[in-house]
């Protein structure tokens, strides 16, 4: 078995997506097709995108705590979105790059027709990561009392 079959069965089964595996092998052959490595993790809620190098990009999606089995097909799309977005610049601030890569996972999402009915549940875990990120730079940029 290679191991893009070994990624999709461990996505299929500890993320519950067993009824959605063929469009996500879909899925997961544009990003490795494109020069991306895709990695599972467990010792976070969160998932992310790492390039440190320009040969060495990689998605690592958090299997953990998730609401709902789609959200992790959704935050694949977000994560393969901040490889569409570019090389970080000094200048750029965090929240413009995750709105960024959300609009680029609304292309992705576009691209895959199958997961289109879905798009109700797409918007509500895009809105609430977005959410998260508008919380934490308003509490941030709060003076303290």
């Amino acid at each position: 078995m290679n191991a893009k079959n070994r990624l999709l069965n461990e996505i299929c089964k500890n993320g519950n997506l067993e009824n959605h595996r063929e469009p996500l092998a879909s899925l997961l052959d544009l990003i490795i097709e494109s020069g991306v490595k895709i990695s599972t993790r467990y010792d976070t809620p969160a998932s992310n995108y790492e390039a440190f190098v320009d040969t060495d990009k990689r998605i690592r999606i958090s299997l953990v705590n998730v609401d709902d089995p789609l959200d992790i097909v959704w935050k694949i799309m977000h994560e393969f979105g901040h490889y569409h977005s570019g090389k970080r610049k000094p200048e750029d601030h965090t929240m413009d790059r995750e709105e960024l890569a959300w609009r680029h996972a609304d292309n992705i999402l576009l691209q895959f027709p199958y997961f289109i009915p879905f798009k109700e549940q797409y918007e509500t875990c895009k809105q609430s990561c977005l959410h998260s990120y508008y919380e934490y730079y308003r509490l941030k940029n709060q003076s303290p009392v």
